[in-house]
């Protein structure tokens, strides 16, 4: 399963970074010979943003905006935000909120009066917002998954009240406000909804309510038009191996306000400061989106307690990532010590955690941990020639002979497996996965990353045991659930 597991993050920390003695050479320069590290071993390709008090310390881009023509990613260059779009449509909805024409009680089929009202009447707009409101998220439908959505609606025109009619009107998995389940359905009803209650279309609501007060000049939204050429915008690439691919088509409209937004790293620092001001969001208003609820998630924020400075002491992080097959962010806040981090990578998964934890060894004095060399590097054209169990044999080898150089961790061997996947090596992807489950036997996603390469080879009986151990291990895997039906229906 291509799963983003949450963690503790350890974020930029930078209120020690000027002190005298703290590095021997200065912590920019070594930030920056860090992250190009990263980009050597194609970790990172994106822009990075490090401020404190509104003040930048780092931006740049490391590596392409267009990997064709040779463009190079700089500070001011557009990217896909994806799921951080759901920042902005939780402020957006806050601030109508405070011009009174909306309430957070408000039920769904009051607001929707074409929404199904034996559900719409148990749902508030505060459900929507945090993720509790027990409809089925649209990418994990039984039957349809990402991939079978995405066939359906990559080209197709988007009609709000006809899409959520069929994509975001499921059955309920749960009593609203009594499970926490991540579910994009919920945020496209709130962009129908914040629609409604301004007149104006969700893009322009977002511009009126959020981006001209803030003077976010390069932050825009695909939804009106998903195929539109955006002045400065960098392409966008998934890994194949060692190489990258442009993206494919992706119905933005479909999205949303869960995720068809993009931004520049230095918008997003407008962002964060605009949320310290009363006058753009009242304390009552940030206080009920940053307080943390059901899966450590407020109304729009992940919140979460961190070890960040000196003796790992704990501070708040309002954090939210973006991800698609082609762009993976980060938009980090730490409103105890005014901290803001941006990350935008426009070329698929990038170990996000890894370059956070560096730059705060480094800006604290300590030694990063040695960076570890990508397994997709040691997985050459001519190895996978040679057959699937050259690959895993070759990386059995080196865990044996060198361990301490490459990166054998579960997220590491699942994006090769992945890697291969996504390059039409299914049977070379199936390897790799019998090796993550050697290595990581009481992981549930491990299992269910084995049952999806097995199921691509057509290896149902196996693929049905490896997502029932998945399932056995993590009971609240809905995909193997949903690939469990899938298989035993056929």
């Amino acid at each position: 399963m291509r799963r983003h597991v949450r963690i503790p993050i350890v974020v930029f920390f930078c209120s020690l970074l000027f002190l005298p003695g703290l590095c021997a050479q200065d912590p920019v320069q070594q930030l920056d010979a860090f992250l190009a590290r990263f980009q050597e071993y194609g970790l990172l390709n994106g822009t990075l943003l490090v401020a404190r008090d509104g003040k930048v310390i780092l931006e740049k881009g490391y590596g392409w905006a267009d990997m064709e023509l040779g463009v190079p990613l700089q500070g001011d260059t557009k990217i896909l935000l994806a799921s951080i779009t759901k920042t902005f449509t939780a402020v957006t909805a806050m601030r109508l909120a405070e011009q009174g024409k909306l309430s957070l009680e408000a039920k769904v089929s009051d607001l929707l009066p074409w929404y199904r009202r034996d559900t719409g009447s148990r749902i508030t707009v505060r459900h929507l917002l945090s993720h509790t409101s027990g409809i089925p998220d649209y990418l994990h439908i039984p039957g349809v998954g990402p991939e079978g959505f995405l066939r359906e609606t990559v080209v197709a025109p988007v009609g709000i009240e006809e899409f959520a009619r069929k994509w975001c009107s499921g059955d309920l998995q749960s009593e609203p406000g009594s499970r926490y389940q991540y579910c994009n359905s919920g945020y496209f009803l709130l962009g129908a909804i914040i629609a409604s209650v301004s007149g104006k279309p969700f893009p322009q609501a977002v511009a009126e309510q959020v981006l001209v007060p803030l003077g976010m000049k390069n932050t825009g939204d695909l939804a009106a038009d998903p195929r539109a050429v955006v002045p400065g915008m960098a392409r966008h690439y998934m890994k194949r191996g060692r190489e990258y691919q442009t993206s494919g088509p992706w119905n933005y409209a479909t999205a949303l306000a869960a995720g068809s937004m993009y931004s520049t790293v230095g918008d997003m620092l407008l962002f964060d400061q605009g949320l310290y001001r009363d006058s753009f969001l009242s304390e009552k208003s940030r206080r009920l989106m940053f307080t943390a609820g059901l899966g450590g998630y407020g109304c729009g924020w992940e919140i979460r307690r961190s070890p960040l400075g000196p003796g790992r002491a704990e501070r708040t992080v309002l954090t939210h990532e973006g991800f698609l097959y082609w762009v993976h962010a980060r938009f980090f806040r730490v409103p105890e010590e005014r901290i803001c981090v941006v990350i935008l990578n426009n070329a698929g998964d990038a170990p996000l955690e890894a370059v956070f934890a560096g730059v705060t060894d480094i800006l604290y004095g300590r030694l990063p941990a040695p960076l570890l060399r990508p397994l997709g590097f040691a997985v050459s054209p001519e190895l996978l020639a040679r057959g699937p169990e050259i690959v895993a044999g070759r990386i059995r080898e080196l865990q044996k002979t060198e361990a301490g150089a490459w990166d054998f961790s579960e997220r590491a061997v699942n994006a090769l497996g992945y890697e291969m996947m996504r390059s039409g090596k299914a049977d070379v992807a199936v390897a790799v996965f019998r090796y993550l489950v050697e290595s990581f036997p009481q992981s549930g996603n491990a299992w269910d990353s084995l049952g999806e390469g097995l199921a691509a080879l057509g290896k149902k009986d196996e693929a049905v045991k490896a997502y029932a151990r998945s399932l056995e291990l993590d009971p609240g895997n809905r995909n193997a659930v949903e690939m469990l039906q899938r298989l035993m229906s056929q």
